[in-house]
C-alpha cells in the first residue's frame, strides 16, 4: 500500500514537473505572442496613421482637383465669351469696313464727275477767251481800216472834204454800230455761257465737302483701329493671365506628382511627426499599464491581468490581423484612387495646353 502510495507521488512529481514544463513553455509562448502582439500593434498603429494622412492628402487633392476643374470651366468660358466677342468685333468691323468702302468708291465717283465737268468747264472758259480774242482783233483792224480811209480822204475839197466827212461819219458810225452789235453780242454769249461758268465757282466748295467726308472717313478708320488696339491688348492681356494660371496649374500638377504620386507611403511624414508619434505610443502603452488589463497585457511583455489566457491572446491577435489587412486593403484603394486622380490632373494639364492652343490661334486670327 505504501509502496503503491509512493509510486503515485513519483509519478504526480514527474506530472508537476511536466506540467512546470509546460507551464514554462506556455508562459514563454505567451511571451512571444505578447512581444508580437506589441510588434502587431505598433504596426496597426503607424498604418492608421498612415492611413489617416493618405485620406487627408486624398481629401486635398480631391478639393485642389475639384479648384481646378472649376478653373477649367471658368477658362472654357471666357474662350467661348472672348470668341463670340472677337467674331462679332470681326463682323462689324467688315460691314464697317464695308461700308467705308462702298461710301468712299461713291464719293470717288462724285469726285470724278466733278473733276470731269470743272475740266469741261475750263475748255468752255479758254475756248470763250479765244473768241474774244479773235474779236478784239477783228475790231482793232476794222478801226485800223477806218483810219486809213479818213487819212485818205483829208487831201480833197470842203465840198468833198463835207462828203468825206459825212462819209466818213457813217462810216464811224457804221464802225461803232458794228461794234455795239458785236459788244452786244458778247454780252449775249456771256449771258448764255454764265450758267456753265458758275460751275467753276461752284466746284471748290464741293471739294472741300469731298474732303471733308474723307476726314471724316479718316476719323472714322482711326477710332476704328484704335478700338481695334485696345481689343487686341484685352485679349493679350487675358492670354497673359491664362498663361499665368496655365503655370500655375503645371507647378500643382508636378509637386502633387512628385511628392504624392512617385514616393512611398509614409516617406512624407517628417522626423518630428514619427517622434511625436512614438511619445504618443509610448504615453498610451505607459498608461495602459498602469491602469492594467488586457489591453496592458498586450501593451507590455508581462502579463498584468489574471483573465489574460492564451485563447483570448489568439482572439485578440486575430482581430488585429483583420484590422491590419483592413488597413492594408484601404490603404491600396488610396493608392488607386491616388492614380486615378494623377490620371485626371494629366487630362487637365492635357485640356489646359488644348485651351493654351486654341487661345494662341485666335489670337493670329484676331491680328
Amino acid at each position: 500500500m505504501i509502496q503503491s502510495l509512493d509510486k503515485d507521488v513519483a509519478d504526480l512529481k514527474v506530472s508537476n514537473r511536466d506540467l512546470l514544463k509546460e507551464m514554462d513553455s506556455c508562459r514563454e509562448r505567451e511571451s512571444k505572442m505578447l512581444t508580437l502582439q506589441s510588434e502587431l500593434s505598433k504596426a496597426n498603429a503607424m498604418l492608421r496613421s498612415e492611413n489617416t494622412n493618405l485620406s487627408n492628402k486624398a481629401s486635398t487633392l480631391s478639393s485642389e482637383v475639384d479648384r481646378m476643374k472649376t478653373e477649367v470651366q471658368q477658362l472654357h468660358q471666357q474662350v467661348k465669351e472672348l470668341t463670340e466677342t472677337l467674331e462679332a468685333q470681326n463682323t462689324k468691323h467688315k460691314e464697317n469696313t464695308e461700308h467705308l468702302v462702298l461710301s468712299l468708291s461713291q464719293k470717288t465717283k462724285e469726285s470724278s464727275d466733278f473733276k470731269q465737268k470743272w475740266e469741261d468747264e475750263m475748255d468752255n472758259s479758254k475756248t470763250l477767251k479765244r473768241r474774244h480774242a479773235n474779236n478784239i482783233k477783228d475790231l482793232t483792224r476794222q478801226l485800223q481800216q477806218a483810219r486809213r480811209k479818213l487819212e485818205a480822204h483829208d487831201g480833197k475839197g470842203d465840198g468833198g472834204s463835207m462828203g468825206s466827212r459825212t462819209n466818213s461819219n457813217g462810216s464811224l458810225n457804221s464802225v461803232d454800230n458794228s461794234q455795239q452789235q458785236q459788244h452786244q453780242q458778247q454780252q449775249h454769249n456771256h449771258h448764255q455761257q454764265a450758267p456753265p461758268l458758275t460751275s467753276p465757282q461752284e466746284f471748290p466748295v464741293i471739294t472741300e465737302q469731298v474732303e471733308v467726308d474723307k476726314n471724316v472717313l479718316i476719323e472714322r478708320i482711326v477710332r476704328l483701329q484704335k478700338s481695334h488696339a485696345r481689343k487686341n491688348e484685352k485679349l493679350e492681356f487675358l492670354g497673359e493671365h491664362i498663361q499665368q494660371l496655365l503655370v500655375e496649374i503645371k507647378k500643382k500638377t508636378k509637386i502633387i506628382q512628385t511628392y504624392a504620386l512617385r514616393e512611398e507611403a509614409g516617406t512624407l511624414s517628417s522626423d518630428d511627426m514619427d517622434a511625436h508619434k512614438e511619445l504618443i505610443n509610448k504615453t498610451y502603452k505607459t498608461l495602459l499599464a498602469k491602469k492594467g488589463g488586457i489591453m496592458a497585457s498586450m501593451y507590455s511583455v508581462h502579463q498584468q491581468d489574471g483573465s489574460m489566457t492564451l485563447d483570448l491572446s489568439l482572439q485578440i491577435n486575430k482581430k488585429l490581423q483583420a484590422v491590419l489587412e483592413d488597413t492594408l486593403l484601404k490603404n491600396i484603394t488610396l493608392k488607386e484612387n491616388l492614380d486615378t486622380l494623377g490620371e485626371e490632373i494629366a487630362r487637365l494639364s492635357q485640356e489646359n495646353r488644348r485651351l493654351q492652343l486654341h487661345l494662341q490661334d485666335l489670337e493670329k486670327r484676331s491680328s
